[in-house]
């Protein structure tokens, strides 16, 4: 049996990003710009901006909006990006 799972590792969270990373931090900031969130600079560094972007992101999805990246919100972000 073929098994259909057009998710990645970072929508099925069996890969958790790391904020601290500034690869990881510039990933998520990218797909913030994208969804457009985030309006800055996409330097992997993770400040204010990102985290109010992030915060931004998790109040459209009804989440707690606290700016703090978890699991649920890479999730989400993901969902769908094949990534």
């Amino acid at each position: 049996m073929v098994q259909n799972d057009p998710e990645g590792p970072l929508a099925s969270g069996t890969i958790f990003l790391d904020t601290a990373k500034r690869d990881d931090a510039a990933m998520i900031q990218s797909r913030l710009a994208e969804l457009g969130f985030y309006n800055m600079a996409v330097d992997g560094l993770w400040g204010q901006g990102s985290r109010g972007a992030l915060q931004g992101f998790q109040k459209a999805k009804n989440f707690t909006a606290n700016g703090e990246w978890t699991l649920q919100s890479q999730m989400s972000l993901f969902n769908g990006t094949g990534k």
